[in-house]
């Protein structure tokens, strides 16, 4: 026996990138990918033209790394590994061979590196630095892949990186295989400006993104793209404090000391008097965009802050986004470094962001509060705190000065707590000063949620304004109208204007009085379908729950006497009849329960449809066979949900099944036509017949004509006169005809179906 290798053509290094990235901009970001995967904390991309180089500060790659990690395609360490050794990042990247990608980039690459020798920062330690040039042309000449080499150097100069740091990774791409843009570097930043938190974070595990290049439009392109998460608002609340001098006007509102609680009076909430204290103006601004802007101004009294400044973006993450901005991507980076963020003199308190509800506006969502104690009240707007933002919906920065804020206690001489950070770091301490804090804030929160449901509100009623008028008062203006003129118009001509209208006016009052009557049914219909649901959903539990009982009996009934054996056996017999009864029923409402079936709109074949309909429909038809060979197989209907045809069809067959409670030989048979111009089906019964003249009553919302024994209504048959106004409905919508017809001999009703048929020429 002889025994081969696989082979791999070293082509395969070029298929691999072009395949797996595509694009230009997508291979430089793969690279801006592997630097966050590397714990850098800062990225430097420098475009010169002719070569792109992207720098780290990372924990680079020693030699054993090069060899079994950046040489390897395909390794699967990042799966495995799932987080950065330091900051624990999720990694970005899963396949190991977006390193293949930078050969689409140039003909040439050069890696320079150093590691430390322990990834994680524990150790100060450091590698030898590495350098390796590839040619990617003579790469792929060499022929089988395993036979391509690096050659690895150690640079006798130790090379810095990013942040002046000792460690990291230089990629350099030169002889470019593409024109580099400023729109391919905007495509770039929508790749990576994820991966940047939108502060500096004095922690040192964010990453800061920079492009150098000898084109300011690049720069600017790059930048303004980096930053679109910050500029895709939707609404803006800015707020500052000031002296009191700077406001002479009466203020707004008077803030309290504290946030409220549900137990707090008015009395409660005032702040003792504390002479050492200044009273002071808090302004706040809300910008919703499409609105004027809203400013209010509070007094804050003996306020125990002296300076404040807030800036919070709130985002409707709904629909296409400005800047193409994922909305997808944007969702996730708010639930990464949303909410409201303080900053100390610059620097970020850790604790306050997306997962602290420190200014409890969650809680007061998730509680369902509708007013504020906050907002002043010719302000406030019924309901209007149920549009508090959640912090996965905003950005916010909140600047302090805790230094500020102590050198301002001490010239006061003590007394009164200023701002100041627990010995953890990582938060404020809890005291009257931080709890002003939280109102001054919250109340730009507060004010928000006002304004946006005032103007909610007043879209609402613009939009009641703008209604336009019904034909009945269109109808009634036109008639005034010719009222007017009449001294003007022949008496003839007034006359036959005058019964024109009247004639319109009638049609009108009663295709109104149509419609709103269709329009009062829906609405019943979609309530009575979503409880159907949620009972169909219920029952499927109680069913499975039953059939788990009937398979515990069957094993009880074993270790029975044959005659108490035999007795719970036919109980579970039942129970198993009834268990089919109820499947066979549940399969009626198939077709709504697949998302898939309620949103593909398509042309189904008209015989397969109606079988599966009946079908579905036998535990309901009392025994009744219904005759589909008369439907053509290349009868298609026309273009609708299958839900749509399902509803018409069980909704006909229903009728049919009821008007042949009676009959000695009860017969249905459901035939087709299909035209070059038009098709159709009919659904003929020999039942108690329905005569084509005068029918167009029985299609009305609750009529019933025909009349069953209080028992058959029991079980079930006869139904509440909605069924034939369905499916008009349904049918209209779908662009089909439903009436009756004349029906052929030895069959008494005929319940016609008809539609165009697309035109060749189409």
């Amino acid at each position: 026996m002889t025994t081969y290798n696989f082979t791999v053509d070293a082509a395969l290094l070029r298929e691999l990138g072009e395949r797996l990235v595509g694009r230009p901009y997508m291979a430089l970001a793969e690279l801006i990918k592997n630097s966050y995967d590397a714990d850098a904390t800062d990225v430097e991309i420098n475009f010169a033209g002719k070569s792109i180089s992207v720098a780290d500060n990372g924990h680079g790659m020693s030699e054993t790394d090069f060899a079994e990690r950046w040489m390897r395609i395909g390794t699967t360490r990042k799966a495995k590994q799932a987080l950065s050794p330091k900051f624990k990042r999720g990694l970005t990247g899963s396949k190991g061979v977006g390193r293949l990608a930078v050969q689409i980039l140039g003909r040439a690459t050069e890696v320079t590196s150093r590691a430390l020798v322990k990834a994680d920062g524990s150790s100060s330690e450091l590698a030898r630095p590495i350098q390796a040039k590839i040619n990617w042309d003579a790469a792929v000449r060499r022929g089988e892949l395993t036979s391509v080499t690096v050659d690895l150097e150690n640079p006798a100069t130790a090379p810095t990186f990013p942040g002046d740091k000792a460690h990291g990774t230089v990629v350099t791409i030169s002889e470019l295989a593409d024109v580099w843009g400023a729109q391919d570097f905007t495509k770039l930043a929508r790749e990576i400006w994820a991966l940047r938190p939108p502060f500096e974070d004095d922690s040192g595990s964010g990453m800061r993104i920079s492009l150098r290049s000898d084109s300011q439009i690049i720069d600017e392109s790059f930048n303004d793209q980096m930053e679109a998460i910050l500029d895709i608002w939707s609404a803006r609340i800015t707020g500052r404090l000031m002296p009191r001098d700077k406001w002479l006007a009466t203020p707004d509102g008077v803030l309290p000391p504290r946030l409220p609680s549900m137990d707090d009076d008015d009395q409660a909430l005032r702040r003792p008097e504390a002479k050492k204290l200044q009273d002071l103006i808090l302004r706040i601004d809300v910008e919703v965009k499409g609105a004027a802007k809203r400013t209010v101004h509070y007094l804050v009294p003996s306020s125990p802050i002296g300076r404040l400044r807030f800036d919070i973006r709130v985002f409707s993450l709904q629909n296409r986004q400005p800047k193409n901005v994922s909305v997808t991507d944007a969702r996730e980076y708010l639930r990464r470094y949303g909410g409201v963020n303080l900053f100390d003199g610059g620097f970020r308190l850790p604790y306050y962001g997306v997962d602290q509800d420190w200014l409890e506006a969650e809680r007061d969502h998730a509680r369902r509060l509708d007013r504020s104690r906050l907002v002043p009240e010719a302000l406030q707007v019924k309901k209007g705190l149920l549009d508090l933002p959640p912090n996965s919906r905003m950005y916010g920065v909140v600047q302090i000065s805790t230094a500020e804020e102590a050198k301002a206690a001490a010239r006061r001489g003590g007394g009164n707590d200023p701002l100041s950070i627990q010995v953890s770091r990582d938060r404020l301490t809890d005291n009257p000063a931080y709890q002003q804090l939280r109102v001054l804030v919250r109340a730009g929160l507060d004010l928000y949620a006002m304004e946006t449901a005032r103007i909610k509100l007043l879209d609402v009623t613009r939009l009641r304004e703008k209604r336009q008028r019904t034909p009945t008062e269109a109808l009634g203006i036109l008639s005034a109208t010719v009222e007017r003129a009449r001294d003007e118009l022949a008496s003839d001509t007034y006359a036959e204007l005058r019964y024109a209208v009247q004639d319109a006016t009638e049609a009108a009052r009663l295709a109104e009085a149509s419609s709103s009557a269709y329009a009062s049914l829906l609405g019943a219909l979609a309530t009575a379908g979503s409880t159907s649901l949620a009972y169909e959903h219920e029952i499927s539990k109680q069913v499975a729950a039953l059939q788990d009982l009937s398979e515990d009996l069957t094993e009880v009934a074993q270790g029975l006497p044959q005659s108490k054996s035999a007795q719970v056996l036919s109980a579970v017999e039942r129970m198993r009849v009834w268990q089919e009864r109820v499947a066979g029923i549940r399969a009626v409402f198939g077709p709504l329960l697949s998302k898939e079936s309620r949103d593909t709109v398509e042309r189904y074949r008209a015989r397969s449809t109606v079988r599966k309909v009946v079908r579905d429909l036998e535990p309901l038809a009392s025994g009744i066979k219904v005759d589909v060979t008369g439907i053509p197989n290349d009868l298609m209907f026309p273009p609708a949900t299958l839900p749509a045809w399902t509803s018409i069809l069980q909704n006909v067959l229903l009728n049919s099944y009821n008007a042949l409670s009676d009959a000695a030989e009860p017969a249905i048979s459901v035939v087709g036509t299909r035209g070059k111009t038009t098709s159709r089906i009919q659904v003929l019964d020999n039942g108690v017949g329905v005569p084509a003249e005068g029918s167009e009553r029985l299609w009305q919302p609750f009529h019933r004509e025909l009349l069953l024994s209080p028992e058959k209504e029991a079980a079930g048959l006869g139904g509440m006169g909605l069924g034939l106004t369905i499916v008009r409905m349904i049918s209209d919508e779908i662009g089909v005809r439903a009436n009756f017809v004349t029906p052929p001999t030895h069959f008494k009703t005929a319940l016609q179906l008809e539609w165009r048929e697309p035109s060749d020429d189409l």
